[in-house]
Parts: C-alpha cells; sequence; structure tokens
C-alpha cells in the first residue's frame, strides 16, 4: 500500500497480514490485557480502512501509519479508564524533544532481534531480495538486475519473504507475551 492512493481491498489485506502481529503486540504489551488489545488492533486496521484514501507516502510506512493508529487508540483507552488503577509506566508520555522513548527503543531492538532471528526461516533468494531491498534500499528493477530475475519475481520474492517474516515475527512476539 506504500504510495498507493484508494488502496484494493486486496492490497490492505496484504498489509493487514504483514502488521497485525506487530500491532497485536505492540497494543498488548500496553494495555497487558488480551481482549482489549483484540479490540483495539482490530479497531486500528478498521480506522486504517476508513481513512485509507488519505494515506499518502511521505516518506514513511504503512506500518509506522498503521503504529501511529494504535497509538493513539492506547492513549485514547487510557484516557476513558479509571487512571487512579493503572501504572505510570503503561503509557509513557512522549519527549518534547521529540526523541523515542526508552518503550519505543526498547520495541525497536525487540524487533531487529525478532527480524533478524527471523531471517533464518527464509530462503536464501528471499533473503537476498530482502537485502536489497530493505537493507540495501534499491529499487524492484535494480534487485531484479542483481538477481538476474524479472521485476514480478522480485515482487513475489518480497512479499513471499515479508509475510513469512510477519507471521514468524508475530508468533515470537506473542510467545513471549503469553
Amino acid at each position: 500500500m506504500r504510495g498507493v492512493q484508494n488502496p484494493t481491498a486486496e492490497q490492505f489485506e496484504v498489509a493487514y497480514r504483514h502488521h497485525r502481529g506487530t500491532i497485536f503486540a505492540y497494543v498488548y504489551t500496553a494495555t497487558r490485557h488480551r481482549a482489549t488489545a483484540e479490540d483495539l488492533t482490530s479497531e486500528t486496521f478498521v480506522r486504517a480502512l476508513g481513512a485509507a484514501h488519505r494515506f499518502t507516502d511521505r516518506g514513511g510506512t504503512i506500518g509506522a501509519w498503521l503504529m501511529t493508529i494504535a497509538r493513539n487508540l492506547v492513549r485514547d483507552h487510557f484516557k476513558s479508564c479509571d487512571v487512579r488503577n493503572r501504572s505510570p509506566l503503561t503509557v509513557a508520555p512522549e519527549r518534547a524533544s521529540g526523541e523515542p522513548g526508552p518503550e519505543r527503543l526498547l520495541l525497536r531492538r525487540q524487533l531487529a532481534v525478532a527480524l533478524t532471528s527471523s531471517l533464518t526461516q527464509l530462503t536464501a533468494a528471499q533473503r537476498r531480495c530482502v537485502e536489497l531491498r530493505f537493507y540495501q534500499g534499491l529499487t524492484v528493477r535494480e534487485t531484479a538486475a542483481r538477481m538476474h530475475k524479472s521485476e514480478p519475481t522480485v515482487r513475489q520474492l518480497q512479499h513471499r519473504a515479508v509475510r513469512c517474516l510477519g507471521d514468524h515475527v508475530g508468533r515470537s512476539w506473542l510467545g513471549s507475551i503469553q
């Protein structure tokens, strides 16, 4: 969906499959309540679907956009809860400097570790595709040339690799918080 105006149902489904585990893990970590996390995760995607026509690529990704929606929903959830019964550590305030807080740094580190360990789940061609596309920042055309494959083949390799990584990371995060 990156940079796509008015995404199709299929494109939104792909984004849902890739990001639902990460969004759920974030929301569950913040709320520590499975049913609430499931509800807020669903609401994240409902709101994203309703606003998908407004999503434009500004250098970010669909995952960052979804995480922003989820973060706002978590904040709204806690605003509506009885504040006397929650720990001040459950939702950390934004820093005035714009620097990520320790909770965001921890999530990034955990995600990086989970992604790195998940690379073993990919085929050699998928790993190479991920390396060229995401670590080296090459375009599909440049990746295809380097891999001596067609552009549709590279897109398919990337799609399957990202789906596999998303499923594996989602399972590993869910396993660590249950």
